[in-house]
């Protein structure tokens, strides 16, 4: 009885040992798919999506899958792990989605300026298990991601968790004459950011009750590096003092005319020119006397 009980297990052994010698292991086919879910001053979301590919002829159960991102000097920027286990049917594949968190400041030190593309490494470790055998399962690949897109989009939209980035101090008259009248209108631009960017242009028309009265552009070109947070800059309108005090009276009488800039602003980041419309409003202080006198 003792020596059947040893022979039955001695098969059983065997039958697991040969198994495991048949048991492939499970495979990463691509990465299916990266792109950029949310970018906020303080971390960029990544969804990345693996393909994972069981070669066996019967079911296999994925019990873990790490992702770590490195940069191109193989320093850790940010990881990501499986939630559950996924059970993957036989000769099929499965995509398997990842959060990865990034630092935004130091994924913008990584864009590149000739093509706009930030480059990593994507590094996975993981397990699979099948007819009691388990075996791992690690990869590596390199990836370029093109933001090139979303970084045209981000830039000039001068936004950040719904708060503005482009923000008006004051305006006033700086020159007032016969036919024209020079308007200044100081604004604060912030780079929560940390990108690098010069706004260049900032051609624009000037409204007052929606009907235009003169021109406007930037003062100065502002330029940004990573280091610089924020950047005081100046809009200079030149106004046509008849048409515009026409179409102010109920403002004249209120002691200030209210405004509307509408125009594109022009920036040059990461190699490439972006041009935008962007548009703001504001109120000229107006005093009566300025015109009797």
């Amino acid at each position: 009885m003792k020596r059947s009980i040893q022979i039955i297990i001695m098969l059983v052994l065997v039958m697991v040992l040969s198994s495991c010698r048949l048991f492939k292991k499970p495979t990463v086919d691509k990465i299916h798919d990266i792109r950029i879910a949310s970018m906020t001053p303080d971390q960029t979301n990544l969804l990345i999506s693996v393909k994972v590919n069981n070669p066996n002829s019967y079911k296999l159960t994925l019990n873990e899958l790490n992702l770590t991102l490195l940069d191109r000097d193989r320093v850790a920027i940010g990881t990501a792990r499986m939630n559950n286990r996924i059970m993957i049917p036989g000769t099929r594949s499965t995509n398997i989605d990842f959060n990865v968190v990034l630092d935004t400041r130091k994924t913008a030190k990584m864009i590149s300026h000739s093509d706009q593309v930030v480059f990593f490494y994507i590094v996975g470790q993981g397990r699979g298990k099948a007819l009691g055998c388990t075996k791992r399962i690690s990869f590596e690949e390199p990836y370029e991601l093109n933001i090139r897109d979303y970084i045209s989009d981000l830039i000039p939209r001068f936004s950040a968790n719904g708060q503005d980035l482009f923000r008006l101090q004051r305006t006033y008259i700086s020159d007032w004459g016969i036919t024209s009248t020079e308007v200044k209108s100081e604004f604060l631009i912030l780079n929560p950011y940390g990108l690098s960017f010069r706004l260049r242009n900032f051609p624009a028309e000037v409204f007052i009750n929606d009907r235009k009265v003169g021109t406007a552009n930037l003062e100065y070109q502002l330029g940004f590096t990573e280091d610089i947070y924020s950047k005081n800059g100046t809009m200079i309108m030149r106004i046509n003092n008849f048409k515009s005090i026409i179409n102010a009276l109920g403002g004249v009488v209120r002691g200030e005319i209210a405004y509307r800039i509408s125009g594109t602003v022009v920036i040059d980041a990461f190699g490439m020119e972006i041009t935008k419309p962007y548009e703001y409003r504001g109120a000229i202080p107006f005093d009566v006397s300025e015109l009797i006198f």
